[in-house]
């Protein structure tokens, strides 16, 4: 697999800012890899780095339609606070308001090591500036920085593509819901409409702690099954590994040679150009996803036929 310092000597090398077996200058490696992690966003913002979805599954709570989302690392800013711990105790005094999208339910980790991991801590409630956790501090620890994850504790997902509910006390049956947008979901007049499940989510992309507000208001704790699209990690380091399928080093390593040779004097040439474009083009092409296909009631649809000799592999339900 290909590290960092592989793409990132390729596109410095494309340009032919360095020869074959020149040792790259520690400062022009470093100025590099910035931009190989620029250009990471710029596809994430293409869609085009995203190559597969992850399957999360978490329940929704009876009654419950809005909820928040995110794992982030110990002291994120945004998701993190100072506070006192006593040894024995399972509450603790917020230093101010409560913090945006902190919620009960939400698990807690500290850098003193005083609120036990094993099973994890979470928040059973929060009355004013105290804050009561599921377990007992095992130390007393003075001014220790605390972070929380959202009531869904998995990393914050770019997007969220589609999902379902699956109602376990009936035979696993699975009812789809649709993604909404900001203005689909603002448009909804009684937000708090009870039903069975939801059928329809809107996500709300916040960072660190993302929020999902759910439509209709589910009536029981089923299952949900959420699609979530990840981008490709950035590299914190030369060393780190590309995780990622085939064509992904081409394509990096020739659209950072775009971004590298003005900074060089160098001049994008046409074959550069066209490598960096065919590259991508077939990264997008591999990661785009077809456009639904239109179905319609018989009823309406104009047919005429009485008749239906498929009917043995769908049942009839379509």
């Amino acid at each position: 697999m290909s590290t960092a310092n592989d793409i990132v000597t390729g596109g410095l090398r494309c340009i032919n800012a360095y020869a074959t077996g020149q040792p790259l200058d520690p400062g022009d490696a470093q100025e590099a890899l910035g931009l190989l992690n620029d250009l990471l966003e710029t596809l994430d913002i293409e869609h085009i780095s995203v190559f597969s979805a992850i399957e999360r599954v978490v329940t929704w709570t009876s009654g419950q339609y809005i909820y928040t989302v995110g794992a982030p690392a110990l002291g994120t800013s945004g998701a993190s606070f100072i506070a006192n711990l006593t040894s024995g105790l399972p509450t603790f005094t917020l230093p101010g308001a409560v913090p945006p999208n902190m919620t009960p339910g939400a698990t807690l980790i500290d850098y003193a090591g005083a609120i036990p991991t094993s099973p994890p801590t979470t928040i059973s409630q929060i009355i004013g500036t105290t804050v009561t956790m599921s377990a007992n501090a095992s130390a007393n620890a003075n001014a220790d920085q605390i972070t929380y994850s959202g009531q869904f504790n998995f990393a914050l997902p770019t997007r969220i593509t589609n999902g379902y509910s699956r109602i376990s006390t009936i035979a696993n049956l699975d009812y789809p819901f649709e993604m909404l947008t900001q203005q689909q979901y603002s448009d909804i007049g009684i937000k708090n409409l009870p039903g069975p499940w939801p059928t329809g989510v809107y996500y709300n992309r916040q960072y660190p702690i993302g929020e999902l507000r759910v439509w209709k208001v589910p009536q029981n704790n089923a299952e949900a099954h959420l699609w979530c699209d990840y981008n490709i990690t950035r590299f914190a380091t030369l060393s780190d590994t590309l995780i990622a399928p085939e064509g992904y080093t081409r394509m990096l390593k020739y659209n950072l040679a775009l971004d590298l040779a003005p900074r060089y004097g160098r001049p994008i040439t046409p074959d550069l150009l066209r490598a960096a474009n065919t590259s991508k083009a077939a990264i997008k092409a591999l990661n785009i996803n077809p456009p639904p296909q239109a179905t319609f009631d018989s009823a309406i649809s104009g047919s005429q036929r009485k008749h239906d000799a498929g009917w043995v592999l769908h049942g009839g339900f379509r």
